[in-house]
């Protein structure tokens, strides 16, 4: 489990492998071999946690249902997207898991039906990775980028986007809007949005 998790394991996982309580208590202690980094969720490695770990650790905690989106599924499809070290994720909008230590949790309605999977992790399709990383981001120069290299590099169309505009929330949506407007005229780069805004001027 842990080789396939990135060293990562859940408390569940731990007992059905037939460790006892006081066993795990050891290695969690502050001079065990082990750490605890979500509500039930531990690092069986000491020292800093990589972005791989961030991701098996926010799908344990979050449970079967959950899955990556945002700017870390974004990279997670080879793009470039900025935003901190979070983790978001997508959840059932009964669910009732909350955001914790380096976790966002998104209750929706819109579960998505389609899923990409690396090994154990989950994470969401191209077009509705970047739509949400466009409405967690709050500078626009950052929504722009994000949307410019997904439909520059192919990875989902103009179309693709549009529809989750369509079919997401409205909160949150001004800048994703804005930027689809640019790459509707046939912005492809950061580059060529600045000039069109240049000429425009």
């Amino acid at each position: 489990i842990l080789q396939e998790q990135h060293s990562v394991i859940s408390r569940a996982q731990v007992f059905s492998c037939g460790m006892s309580r006081s066993a795990l208590h050891l290695r969690i202690a502050s001079s065990g071999p082990w750490q605890r980094i979500l509500p039930g969720v531990y690092l069986a490695i000491t020292g800093g946690m990589t972005q791989h770990q961030r991701e098996m650790a926010a799908l344990l905690y979050a449970g079967p249902a959950s899955l990556i989106t945002g700017p870390a599924a974004v990279r997670r499809h080879g793009l470039r997207s900025p935003g901190p070290d979070v983790v978001d994720l997508l959840i059932p909008a009964r669910s009732r898991r909350q955001s914790a230590a380096f976790v966002r949790v998104h209750r929706t309605e819109r579960m998505p039906e389609r899923m990409f999977v690396t090994g154990k992790v989950r994470f969401a399709e191209a077009p509705r990775a970047v739509a949400d990383a466009a409405r967690f981001l709050t500078r626009f120069d950052d929504v722009r980028a994000v949307v410019c290299d997904a439909v520059q590099r192919q990875t989902c169309t103009v179309a693709d986007l549009a529809a989750e505009l369509q079919a997401g929330p409205s909160a949150g949506s001004a800048l994703l809007r804005e930027a689809l407007a640019e790459v509707g005229d046939g912005v492809r780069s950061v580059s060529e949005a600045d000039f069109r805004v240049l000429i425009v001027r």
